[in-house]
């Protein structure tokens, strides 16, 4: 019984931990990088976001542009701190 208690508990862990870096990932590096792509691509890239019902498909812009995001924040980050 103990077993599949912490086992349901792992699972939530696991659930909220997974929303909370795509949500990091997804919105605020999106977010963060997005100014930085429309000004290195002279506004081309990217383009509008396209939403769907149910789940959410990201395009490949979108991913690059909030990689790029998440990394700029990382370096501001690192940077701050041994400043």
């Amino acid at each position: 019984m103990i077993e599949g208690i912490l086992e349901g508990f792992a699972r939530s862990v696991g659930w909220f931990l997974g929303h909370v870096v795509s949500f990091v990932i997804f919105r605020v590096g999106y977010f963060i990088g997005w100014p930085l792509v429309k000004c290195l691509t002279l506004g081309a890239y990217p383009g509008k976001r396209r939403y769907q019902y149910g789940e959410r498909q990201y395009t490949q812009e979108e991913l690059w542009t909030s990689c790029l995001g998440v990394l700029i924040a990382i370096t501001l980050a690192v940077y701050i701190y041994t400043r």
